[in-house]
């Protein structure tokens, strides 16, 4: 269940939201609320918790992050023969929009960084031959 509003992500993003065409944030809430509910077993895993504010201020600036993905803001804009340089780049992950950027730094855990770099805590797995079923190594010559 999503811990944030489309109101609240509004309020973040100002002007970077599309007010004429007014699109529903519906989806990026629950984008960002599937990354909130990683990062808070991520962070349980690690034996830490992160408060309920923290959470819906995290989720928030993550609707707002996946938001902008789709909706990329201005760098540079000019008017006259209608030029434009967006924000970001989609291929580094939360450090590619100041939401994400912020989002992470609210998360003191360290929990988004891992997951926007792909990096996940598991075990690791040995891919070998059993040690009984190793044939010793000789050399030919």
């Amino acid at each position: 269940m999503a811990r944030t509003t489309a109101v609240k992500v509004k309020a973040v993003l100002l002007e970077n939201y599309d007010t004429d065409t007014a699109p529903s944030l519906t989806a990026f809430i629950d984008i960002a609320t599937v990354m909130t509910d990683r990062l808070v077993t991520c962070a349980a895993a690690d034996s830490q918790t992160l408060t309920v504010s923290e959470l819906l201020q995290i989720e928030t600036l993550l609707a707002a992050h996946y938001y902008q993905h789709a909706d990329q803001g201005f760098k540079r804009k000019q008017t006259g023969d209608a030029s434009g340089e967006f924000h970001g780049k989609t291929d580094e992950g939360l450090r590619s929009t100041q939401y994400g950027q912020s989002a992470m730094n609210l998360d003191w855990t360290g929990c988004l960084r891992k997951i926007s770099k792909g990096v996940t805590k598991g075990k690791a797995v040995w891919l070998g031959k059993a040690r009984s079923a190793e044939t010793e190594y000789k050399d030919r010559d």
